[in-house]
């Protein structure tokens, strides 16, 4: 996300599985110039600990999370900006990314086909589609399926 001369540092994911991290040390203090691909902070999952690099070039112009947070992904970690962008546009920057942020909503699983409930002359037992493109085949004279 950027904002002209603004840019965001974001809590990144690492996987797919992945939906938070806790922030751990900072590498890079306020006030200092930093080149994309430059490590700035680390950040921990429940699989491992790694640092997270920067996307842009500029001045870490304010740490935004604090170490031992625990955010969702795509959280706002830091601003980067050049020098000369006034601190009441980081601010508006900032406010403006929070009232905006939305957390990721979780992908839903793929479980297969789910069993439908059919009907014989003993009761309802559930079946698995197992025929093709998931349907009930063979026993389908016998059931009739309830819905």
């Amino acid at each position: 996300m950027t904002n002209g001369s603004i840019q965001a540092l974001t809590m990144p994911k690492w996987g797919l599985a992945m939906k938070e991290g806790k922030v751990g040390e900072w590498l890079t203090e306020e006030g200092f110039e930093i080149t994309t691909g430059e490590e700035v902070l680390e950040v921990e999952t429940d699989k491992i600990t790694s640092a997270v690099e920067t996307p842009h070039n500029g001045i870490l112009r304010r740490q935004v999370a604090s170490s031992g947070e625990i955010l969702p992904v795509g959280s706002l970690l830091a601003v980067i900006a050049e020098s000369s962008v006034p601190q009441e546009m980081i601010d508006h920057f900032i406010e403006n990314f929070q009232q905006n942020f939305v957390e990721e909503e979780p992908l839903e699983e793929d479980l297969g086909p789910q069993p439908q409930s059919v009907e014989n002359r003993f009761g309802q037992d559930p079946v698995f589609e197992t025929g093709r493109r998931g349907s009930v085949s063979d026993s389908a004279p016998w059931f009739s399926v309830v819905t």
